[in-house]
C-alpha cells in the first residue's frame, strides 16, 4: 500500500510538471520528536528538541492554483528517549534522516497577502546516521542497529504571506507521524540479553519557516 501510494504521488507530480506551474524554496524547521516503544516493559521518556532544513519544491496541479504536489529534499534529524521498568537511566536515540515528502497540498485564494493550506502525504526518508547514550555510555555508530528506511504519515497546515511577486514567506506546522519500526532485531543483543527485542517507532511536530522564489 505504502509503495503504490508513492507510486501514484510521483505519477502526479510528473503530471503537474509537465503543466509548467513549479515553484523552489527553502525551509528551516524546530522540531519535536519523541520515541514510542510498542514492547511492553518500556515507555517513552518524555521529548527532545532538534531541527530539520531543506529545499521545497511544489508543482501545480491543472490551470489553477488551489492544488499542488509538495515535495522536496532536506535533512531532518529526531530525537527521543525510552525508558525501562525499574531502570534509572533512560535510552537516548538521535537519529539524521535524508527526507523526501510527497504531499498533496490545498490551497486558498489569496485573500490580501495571505494564502492558506493544508496538507496531507507521506514522509519517506532514508537514515544517515545516529548515535545513543544510555548512563555513561555513548555509541556513535548506532545506526548500525536501525532500521535504514523511515516512513510515515505527513499531516500539516500553515499560510504564505506574499512579499513581491512570486517570492511568499512560509509558515507552517507538521506532523509526522511514523508508522516504521525503528530498531533492527538484534539492535539491543548481548551476552546477558540475546532474546531482547525492543519495538519502536519515532514522530515529530515541525514549525516550518521556509521562502518560495
Amino acid at each position: 500500500m505504502r509503495r503504490l501510494c508513492t507510486l501514484l504521488f510521483l505519477v502526479i507530480g510528473i503530471s503537474a510538471f509537465s503543466q509548467g506551474n513549479f515553484r523552489f524554496g527553502l525551509h528551516f524547521s524546530p522540531n519535536i520528536g519523541w520515541v514510542s516503544p510498542t514492547t511492553n516493559g518500556y515507555e517513552k521518556d518524555g521529548s527532545a528538541a532538534n531541527y530539520g532544513f531543506g529545499l521545497n519544491a511544489e508543482f501545480g496541479l491543472g490551470t489553477g492554483e488551489n492544488y499542488a504536489i509538495a515535495t522536496g529534499i532536506g535533512g531532518t534529524n529526531i530525537s527521543g528517549a525510552i525508558l525501562s521498568e525499574g531502570a534509572s537511566d533512560n535510552f537516548k536515540v538521535n537519529a539524521k534522516y535524508i527526507d523526501i515528502p510527497v504531499a498533496i497540498k490545498l490551497k486558498t485564494n489569496q485573500i490580501g497577502y495571505m494564502t492558506y493550506f493544508g496538507k496531507f502525504g507521506l514522509s519517506n526518508a532514508i537514515l544517515v546516521g545516529a548515535k545513543s547514550e544510555s548512563g555513561d555510555v555513548t555509541n556513535q555508530e548506532f545506526h548500525k542497529n536501525m532500521i535504514p528506511v523511515r516512513s510515515g504519515l505527513l499531516v500539516g497546515f500553515g499560510a504564505e504571506y506574499n512579499i513581491s511577486g512570486k517570492t511568499n514567506i512560509l509558515v507552517g506546522v507538521d506532523f509526522n507521524n511514523g508508522f516504521t519500526g525503528l530498531f533492527k532485531k538484534d539492535a539491543f543483543k548481548d551476552g546477558n540479553n540475546e532474546d531482547l527485542k525492543i519495538k519502536a517507532k519515532n514522530s515529530l511536530i515541525s514549525l516550518n519557516l521556509g521562502v518560495f522564489f
